[in-house]
């Protein structure tokens, strides 16, 4: 067991260095007390976490390295960059067969904030740039990091991997500036077919919103938008 006050020095010294992925003393003396509570030395946390969007995320290699060690098995059906899948087993948990695709990932879609004089819009996760060029690399995380928490989550406290806080970071946190921008002509143009399909009025719909026209409509509402409007099938 070490030191608070030690802890404390040692996440200085982390923040200082640059090295390892905390920008201030408060997030490297976070990391260092998760890994105690994990019984781990602080400097191999550092090596093991990363800080995404202020949350600890380990890596999917020490991810599979844990449930290894802990006893679970990883036996890998299909590794390609179009589709990666594997079984896994653990002494104390339920066998799992996890399989992710390419096209899977191509269904996600996040906001991407306009530049310049470029209009943003919903995009999908395989434009991003670790997606192109290293796609079996990422499907093989989304793997790792699924089959091990739906196998035995206990394998670990920390159980989030660093590809899925990366690509939930853009789904949640970098766009919600962008979100105030008004919805695209495409998203309009959805809202407007299902509000025919159930006979909606629009004028009624823009005042519910509080939006002079569904051009106005802000993205961040587009889903909610959709909801109620769908609602009216009931």
């Amino acid at each position: 067991m070490i030191a608070f006050s030690e802890m404390q020095k040692m996440a200085e010294a982390f923040a200082q260095s640059g090295m390892f992925g905390a920008k201030t003393p408060a997030q490297a003396l976070s990391l260092l007390m998760l890994a105690q509570a994990e019984g781990m030395h602080p400097s191999l946390a550092m090596q093991e976490y990363d800080i995404i969007e202020g949350k600890p995320a380990r890596k999917s290699e020490r991810i599979q390295a844990r449930f290894q060690m802990s006893g679970g098995r990883i036996e890998w059906l299909s590794l390609t960059d179009t589709k990666c899948a594997a079984k896994f087993t653990h002494p104390m948990g339920a066998d799992a067969t996890i399989e992710w695709t390419i096209e899977q990932a191509k269904k996600i879609t996040f906001y991407k904030k306009g530049q310049g004089n470029e209009q943003g819009g919903w995009v999908s996760l395989t434009t991003k740039a670790n997606w192109k060029n290293y796609p079996r690399a990422m499907l093989k995380a989304r793997v790792i990091s699924e089959g091990c928490k739906a196998c035995f989550p206990g394998y670990a406290l920390v159980t989030l991997s660093t590809e899925e806080a990366l690509d939930g970071g853009t789904l949640t946190s970098e766009p919600l500036d962008a979100l105030d921008d008004p919805i695209t002509e495409a998203q309009a143009e959805q809202v407007r077919q299902l509000a025919a399909e159930v006979d909606a009025d629009l004028e009624k719909f823009c005042a519910y919103f509080k939006v002079a026209n569904l051009a106005s409509l802000p993205a961040k509402d587009f889903g909610r938008a959709k909801t109620a409007i769908s609602a009216k099938r009931k």
